[in-house]
């Protein structure tokens, strides 16, 4: 593993090289081996702003992360990114004060999991080119939001992307993919309202091969979405524990129309439904993430917001949500074998933290389906954290057919000693059950450490599980022979303790 930073007079830079090799595994036959690379460089100069980012990982064969890699997120990974982009943003190229940023991106993947068809695999961006320009005039002299007085604003948007996907499977719909929105809005608000009047045009184009037979290969969709929000902003102030704190509610109503167009001819690259698994869920009027599918819609979107914090430091005490979309209209736009969605109502979602302590935070997810009158997915979580050697964490989480539980427990035996333990254990109705568990020790000197682990994990498809026992040792001066955190490569390892 090689570590390098640095710094010019105008950015600052930092990367890191890892790689494995294993001359000769007499399981498997072969060498084996793996890489990951990672750079992060920023740029400011005379007003403008460069990014630079590159994220490669490869391994030797699909089963190196399965056999060799000792941390559960990366074992089970089933596609390894090979991404670099640039960001650009300038300043002020047309106008004083807008907000413009160019990206471009090249985007691949390596699928190493077995059970991932060469058919299912992602697409890659090859390459993905995106601007976005925004820009608020005030209308009139009112420049602040005020409680007697209303400032209009109008605020032009453009957002624009041309891609080429391209697929390791010849069967696939392969091909660039234009897609831009035009958009108005219009904010009225004073310090207590908000009203905001939004007008967009979304114009999709495509110029795609191996399309299915009797299907364009240069289809275009276009269509206008119309939006009106409102928001109301109230608060107070309350106490707790003796401590004042500020409270907060943001009621917020928005009305959508968005005419229905038949979708069908449109390849499907990079696009899917909503699962109101967030509450972010609820406040996507499209009803699909992605630039493949608009779903139309008529409707309102409900949303209650509430903050409470305290007044003199910020410190959040407790945050929650709630959202609701009703339906006017029949959701009539699918992907692939999806049904046409006819419910009045989406569901009812929530979400709630709360913090009692600086270093404890428990939280909760709600669901709640209207149509059959039952909770469809909740979760519910806890952490203490007083510091970064102590850790306490627990998470458990429901489907209607399947539920998960999730504990993760760090602590200091003394000022080197760290004990560690992790578990996962998912139950479902198919029969698809699994447990991960691993306890670690670990010992930090000042320029080397090590860690023992046992590890138990499912075997594959069999329902039995394998165990293992791995040992890390690292030399902190001199890099390392096992790293402590391959967020987007093949291994994990000892933990740093100082």
């Amino acid at each position: 593993e090689f570590r390098y930073m640095g710094e010019t007079t105008s950015s600052d830079f930092n990367g890191i090289v890892r790689g494995e090799f294993m001359p000769d595994d007499s399981e498997y036959g072969d060498g084996r081996y793996g890489f990951s690379y990672q750079h992060r460089q920023n740029i400011a100069k005379q007003g403008s702003r460069v990014s630079l980012n590159a994220d490669v990982g490869y391994v030797s064969d699909k089963d190196y992360l399965t056999d060799l890699a000792n941390n559960l997120a990366i074992s089970s990974a089933s596609h390894l990114p090979q991404r670099a982009d640039v960001s650009i943003d300038p300043s002020d190229i047309f106008l004083e004060d807008e907000n413009f940023l160019l990206n471009v991106d090249a985007t691949a993947y390596q699928t190493v999991d077995k059970n991932v068809s060469k058919d299912n695999e992602p697409y890659s961006r090859l390459p993905g080119i995106r601007a976005d320009w925004e820009k608020d005039f005030t209308v009139g002299s009112q420049q602040s939001v005020s409680y007697n007085a209303t400032r209009f604003t109008l605020k032009p948007e453009v957002k624009s992307e041309l891609v080429n996907f391209g697929h390791a499977s010849s069967s696939k719909t392969t091909g660039l993919r234009w897609d831009t929105e035009t958009s108005l809005a219009v904010p009225i608000e004073r310090s207590f309202i908000e009203i905001t009047p939004k007008v967009t045009y979304a114009y999709t184009a495509y110029n795609v091969e191996n399309q299915p037979i009797g299907q364009s290969s240069d289809p275009t969709r276009g269509i206008y979405l119309l939006e009106l929000g409102s928001k109301l902003f109230l608060e107070r102030e309350v106490s707790w524990r003796e401590t004042g704190h500020t409270q907060t509610l943001v009621p917020s109503l928005t009305y959508h129309y968005v005419p229905y167009e038949d979708q069908d001819d449109l390849p499907v690259f990079d696009s899917g439904s909503v699962g109101f698994d967030n509450i972010a869920d609820a406040f996507l009027g499209n009803g699909f993430w992605g630039s493949d599918r608009i779903q139309n819609f008529q409707g309102f979107t409900l949303g209650l917001a509430s903050e409470t914090y305290q007044s003199d430091s910020g410190d959040d005490l407790l945050r929650w949500d709630l959202a609701q979309q009703i339906y006017l209209a029949d959701r009539e736009v699918t992907i692939g074998s999806e049904v046409l969605d006819d419910s009045d109502l989406s569901p009812l979602v929530g979400k709630i933290d709360f913090y009692p302590t600086k270093t404890l935070k428990t939280d909760g997810f709600l669901n709640w389906n209207w149509d059959e009158s039952k909770v469809e997915h909740w979760r519910l979580g806890a952490a203490l954290n007083p510091d970064f050697r102590r850790k306490l964490a627990a998470t458990y989480g429901w489907y209607e057919t399947s539920s998960s539980i999730q504990l993760d427990f760090t602590w200091p035996i003394s000022s080197r000693w760290q004990f560690g333990t992790n578990l996962l254990r998912s139950e479902s109705d198919s029969g698809d059950d699994g447990i991960y568990s691993k306890v670690s020790l670990g010992y930090d000197a000042c320029c080397w450490a090590i860690q023992v682990a046992l590890e138990d994990r499912p075997n594959g498809s069999d329902e039995e599980s394998e165990t293992r026992f791995m040992a890390t040792f690292s030399l902190k001066g001199m890099g390392r022979i096992s790293t402590d955190q391959l967020e987007g490569g093949f291994t994990a390892g000892a933990p740093s303790l100082n």
